[in-house]
């Protein structure tokens, strides 16, 4: 079964998240090794106008993800610091892995879309 995680406010399931725009299946895995699976079958919802890559807040620390620095970010509500967290992010359709950092955002309650 595939779980599905909120990456914009008031989204509960793949059909509207689409509504947001293009978005695929990806896999979390540990910075350090990429058979460290953490998660699978995470739908993600693609920026392209996105400066940075972000994780879910809830989803980075319930994944026990490292936080590795801090960043100030500009979103619709304006200026905040994210804390930056490492990890990989598979992208299996694309056959594309992204290695963090990934900036660690409240979407659900900031409203931002990374």
């Amino acid at each position: 079964m595939k779980r599905v995680y909120e990456v914009d406010c008031g989204y509960d399931n793949p059909s509207d998240l689409s509504k947001k725009g293009p978005i695929l299946v990806v896999n979390i895995h540990s910075p350090s090794q990429s058979s460290d699976l953490l998660e699978s079958d995470v739908w993600a919802l693609v920026d392209t106008g996105a400066t940075n890559s972000c994780v879910d807040l809830g989803l980075a620390r319930r994944l026990n993800l490292r936080v590795v620095d801090k960043m100030q970010m500009h979103g619709v509500n304006g200026m905040f610091m994210a804390e930056l967290y490492a990890a990989k992010i598979d992208v299996p359709d694309l056959k594309f892995m992204q290695v963090g950092p990934f900036a660690g955002v409240d979407l659900e309650k900031s409203k931002l879309g990374c």
